[in-house]
């Protein structure tokens, strides 16, 4: 969502929505399940990949660990419930390196400089949906509207369905 001025009033406008339905919390959750997986000697690695409650629960672990991510540097995605007291340390960088998170900020990057490039009475931009809680895409935001105010006052995940309103009337 961004908003312009136009003569003495302003207009909400959306001019960006780049994103991919596939690049969501869980596509998030397995990549860095599949990353894991690597770092485990290979009888646990296969034994988890081959009993779905045991990848549910690494999937879970995943999850809480991306989560952690937000407030926090590094992380340890804890296993315990799959092998004793296994913990994978796991942090921003990493998360940042896996080909998925790779593809997302590229991808964001390049709509957000294809934008600006194109707008230049933008006042305001606002980030929807839930990856844009990520450090890592609020950074790339940061970087890309330099002197633009970004607003982080609505929740991200609620963005998503005042847009839909909005664009519905």
């Amino acid at each position: 969502h961004i908003e312009k001025k136009e003569g003495t009033s302003w207009k909400k406008d959306f001019l960006l929505t780049e994103g991919s339905h596939n690049l969501g919390g869980f596509d998030f959750d397995s990549a860095i399940a599949r990353h894991v997986l690597k770092k485990l000697p290979g009888d646990l690695s296969k034994s988890i990949k081959q009993d779905k409650v045991k990848m549910w629960y690494l999937l879970d672990a995943c999850k809480t660990s991306r989560e952690g991510l937000t407030t926090m540097e590094e992380t340890c995605i804890d296993l315990g419930k799959l092998e004793g007291k296994l913990r994978v340390p796991f942090n921003r960088k990493s998360f940042q390196e896996l080909d998925d998170v790779r593809v997302l900020l590229s991808s964001i990057r390049k709509a957000i400089d294809d934008v600006i490039s194109k707008q230049t009475d933008i006042s305001e931009v606002v980030t929807m949906g839930g990856a844009s809680n990520m450090t890592c895409i609020q950074e790339i935001v940061a970087s890309c509207c330099k002197g633009i105010k970004i607003n982080r006052m609505l929740d991200a995940n609620e963005t998503v369905v005042f847009g839909a309103a909005y664009e519905a009337f």
